[in-house]
């Protein structure tokens, strides 16, 4: 391309044969290495509606008795995915809404009662009704190059935003580089590995910043251990995401014996069922400026994961309970 590759292609005849080889061998090289190995940067197109299949599978099970049955949670769902906007000088910046319908959720509890497993596949049993209502609100996320750079919700959904929202849409977290990712886990530090279409991701989870922690103690002998894991695998025709499977696990311990603790694994899949004509895209100079002609009130979220707060109505005090109980605390108690 013009002068920058003039000097390696004068003639062959007014250098030395060893010479010429050396610099075409040299051209050859430049011209591989920027037409290949550069993968598009993942992005929706406009008047396109895009309907995703997405699983959930979480277990909880023993560390000294694998044995035991195991707490299972799955749940399903269909994810709808348009582009609202894109910068026209920047196609890969876009504003994506994102939607959750038919929400489903399984449980197996830990001592089933019924001889099937026990299932129960009402939603509005596990979660209640306006949890789902929540859940099923539209979100919005500015989306550059794979990389989430702002999370947005209806005021209605805003202050009851479920993790697993925030989870789901961390699976379009996808900005390509190794470096510092922020996700419903936090500001972690990500290693990406690309092999075709196929691209690995690899979270350190230890390396978290952000997100509440768990259990901790003065002493550490009262402590606990934690050995995170968290790896997901992205199948991406040209720019478009195909697939995404998220496997996380947590193996929590006790310091003062490891053979007692808990292992938790979570499974997330996100398969693209269809694609459909969609709504066409929305002009406006940036992304504000399309946030404020939506007729829904849209504010910024916080895209990494909050702690579960709940209040207990009657709960007693130890000391209360003992005096109920006619036990006499004593000191060493």
């Amino acid at each position: 391309h013009g002068a920058p590759f003039a000097p390696l292609l004068r003639p062959a005849s007014a250098m030395h044969p060893r010479a010429a080889a050396a610099r075409l061998g040299l051209c050859l090289l430049a011209v591989f290495c920027t037409a290949g190995g550069q993968l598009d940067p993942p992005s929706f197109q406009p008047g396109v509606l895009h309907n995703y299949h997405y699983t959930l599978d979480f277990q909880i099970g023993h560390i000294s008795q694998p044995s035991m049955r195991r707490s299972n949670l799955k749940a399903e769902a269909s994810v709808q995915v348009h582009l609202l906007w894109r910068n026209s000088s920047h196609p890969s910046e876009q504003l994506v809404r994102v939607e959750i319908h038919d929400f489903k959720v399984h449980q197996t509890p830990e001592h089933g009662n019924s001889p099937n497993g026990s299932t129960s596949p009402s939603p509005e049993d596990q979660k209640g009704k306006e949890s789902i209502e929540h859940l099923t609100l539209p979100v919005l996320i500015h989306w550059n190059s794979g990389k989430v750079e702002g999370f947005y919700g209806t005021l209605e959904g805003s202050s009851q935003t479920p993790d697993l929202k925030r989870g789901l849409v961390s699976l379009l977290q996808l900005q390509m580089q190794s470096g510092t990712q922020v996700d419903v886990s936090g500001n972690c530090q990500v290693t990406y590995d690309a092999s075709g279409d196929f691209i690995t991701k690899t979270k350190d989870l230890s390396s978290c910043t952000g997100a509440a922690q768990g259990y901790t103690s003065v002493k550490k002998v009262f402590g606990v251990q934690w050995q995170p894991t968290s790896k997901s695998h992205y199948f991406l025709k040209g720019s478009l995401i195909q697939s995404v499977v998220a496997e996380e696990s947590h193996v929590i311990s006790l310091n003062l014996d490891s053979t007692i603790g808990t292992r938790i694994t979570s499974r997330q899949k996100l398969d693209l069922a269809s694609t459909l004509p969609g709504p066409a895209e929305l002009s406006g100079q940036n992304v504000q400026d399309v946030l404020a002609m939506l007729p829904e009130k849209y504010q910024a979220l916080d895209i990494i994961g909050q702690p579960l707060k709940s209040t207990c109505q009657h709960c007693p005090s130890l000391i209360n309970y003992l005096k109920k109980s006619g036990k006499r605390p004593d000191r060493k108690s």
